[in-house]
């Protein structure tokens, strides 16, 4: 490799570092403008037994909430983007009527307002990845038709709270992308996620 690479590459790994950086040093000084100097600090989770669990314990978990994320879509009655068994309490509004008033919004870019409540549109050519039939993926059939979502406050559960620091991790998943999508296995002798 030669020095002109190995500088670009270098000047690459410090960005995305000080980007890194940047984004947690906005997630505390944010989360810190969130709590009124009256409430107490949140707390790391509690751990109690609980015969009437298969685990036999139970954890609780105090949480914090604040930015927003387009968590739930808005779909038609009849929808079936996604097997059954793979969507979860609050992952889909059914609402006919409310998806005929995100069709006929008068939408600011991508964006729009419906009595109080704030939408986002996507379509195939917004998502990182779409698919029109892929086997246990969401499958978009007409890939240039809009898919609307709620934007909602994300809940954090706290991890570990020391001092005035706290460790936190979205009670659900905000996004996915695939970490490796060629059809060829990764070398080496497994395949390991981006965050593994």
């Amino acid at each position: 490799m030669n020095t002109e690479m190995r500088t670009e590459r270098h000047i690459g790994r410090v960005f995305l570092a000080l980007m890194v950086s940047a984004q947690l040093l906005a997630i505390q000084a944010h989360a810190e403008a969130l709590l009124l100097p009256e409430e107490p600090l949140p707390e790391a989770p509690v751990v109690l037994e609980n015969r009437d669990l298969s685990t036999g314990q139970e954890t609780f978990w105090d949480c914090v909430y604040f930015g927003s994320y387009p968590s739930a879509e808005v779909v038609r009655t009849d929808w079936d983007a996604v097997d059954s068994y793979a969507v979860l309490d609050g992952d889909v509004i059914r609402d006919d009527d409310l998806y005929r008033s995100l069709e006929t919004a008068d939408w600011q870019g991508d964006r729009v307002s419906v009595e109080g409540r704030d939408y986002i549109r996507i379509n195939a050519e917004d998502a990182v990845t779409a698919s029109e039939n892929r086997e246990q993926h969401y499958r978009w059939g007409d890939l240039g038709e809009w898919h609307y979502f709620l934007k909602e406050p994300v809940r954090w559960r706290v991890l570990s709270a020391e001092d005035d620091q706290v460790l936190l991790l979205a009670d659900r998943l905000l996004d996915c992308r695939p970490f490796h999508e060629e059809e060829e296995g990764l070398p080496g002798k497994g395949r390991r996620s981006a965050a593994g």
